[in-house]
C-alpha cells in the first residue's frame, strides 16, 4: 500500500514540476516589424509583413515567403524590392505606398 502511495506522490510531484517549468516558458519575439514590397513568381507586387531583429533578416525572411496576391491566390516571393520599418517607414514607390496605407493591419 505504501509503495502505491509513494508512486502516486512521485507522479503528482513530477506533473507539478513539468507544469511549473512550462508555465515560465515563453517565446521571445523579434524586436522590430517591417513591411516589405516583394515581386512574386506571377509578376505581381505584394506586401509581406515581417517581424525580425534586423532589416537584413527581414529581407531574407521575405524572400522565402508565400504571399497573398488576390482573393484566395498565393504566390512565392522571388525578389524583395524594399523593406521599411513599421509603422513610420515609407516605400519609394508611391503607388505601392498607397496600397500599403490602405491595407488593414
Amino acid at each position: 500500500m505504501k509503495t502505491y502511495q509513494l508512486t502516486r506522490l512521485v507522479k503528482s510531484s513530477l506533473a507539478l514540476a513539468i507544469l511549473a517549468a512550462c508555465g515560465n516558458a515563453h517565446a521571445v519575439m523579434p524586436a522590430n516589424e517591417y513591411a516589405c514590397q516583394v515581386l512574386t513568381a506571377g509578376g505581381n507586387y505584394a506586401l509581406a509583413l515581417i517581424q525580425a531583429n534586423t532589416q537584413d533578416e527581414a529581407i531574407a525572411t521575405a524572400k522565402s515567403r508565400r504571399v497573398f496576391v488576390a482573393d484566395g491566390i498565393w504566390s512565392d516571393a522571388v525578389e524583395v524590392v524594399q523593406c521599411i520599418d513599421r509603422p513610420d517607414g515609407r516605400f519609394s514607390d508611391s503607388a505601392f505606398q498607397t496600397v500599403y496605407e490602405k491595407t488593414p493591419l
